[in-house]
């Protein structure tokens, strides 16, 4: 028998083996050793790709303050999102408007929380129950300077090449470990 343990989406993994009353102590010496090596392997996988995600997370950090910056300066001075939508049924194109009015509510809310809003933006779901239907008439108007946006799109470009030096540094460090036995 054999139990099997996941927390954190699969991310931590233990698993038991429940051996037979028949069986031999060098064998059960061989399940449990192997039971220990599997929990140390998960462990070992856990740190390592949680290390992973801390490094996205912190690139993910610096692009969003970039463009965190560059969004303060933009302006929106008109802002239309009129949808509808059908599905035939009339349960279905019911949940269907909600979703949508909660999806295009909580777009607009990111949007005003970094741009400057001018206006209140204006939006709306029509539910047809009639039909299988679907469209959406979007306007909108953004302002920013030019300026702005190339100085934004430059820090970028540095931040990737910066990354992308620092990747290359690392490999070679590591390669150069690998190939002879010693650091450079």
């Amino acid at each position: 028998m054999t139990i099997k343990l996941r927390s954190w989406f699969g991310l931590l993994r233990y698993t038991i083996h429940v051996p037979e009353r028949d069986e031999d102590d060098s064998e059960k010496m061989h399940k449990r050793k192997m039971a220990a090596e599997d929990a140390i392997n998960s462990a070992g996988d856990f740190f390592s790709s949680a290390e992973d995600i801390k490094g996205i997370l912190g690139h993910i950090g610096a692009v969003h303050r970039i463009m965190k910056n560059f969004l303060r300066k933009v302006r929106l001075s008109k802002f239309e999102c009129h949808t509808s939508i059908g599905a035939g049924d009339a349960a279905l194109t019911a949940v269907l408007s909600g979703g949508i009015l909660a999806l295009q509510s909580w777009i607009i809310a990111l949007l005003c929380m970094y741009v400057t809003c001018k206006i209140v933006p204006s939006y709306s779901v029509t539910p047809v129950f009639q039909k299988p239907a679907a469209g959406i008439v979007l306007s909108c108007i953004f302002q920013f300077r030019l300026g702005k946006a190339i100085l934004a799109g430059i820090k970028l470009f540095r931040y990737w090449k910066s990354i992308h030096a620092e990747s290359e540094k690392d490999s070679m460090q590591n390669f150069a470990a690998d190939s002879n036995g010693q650091t450079f």
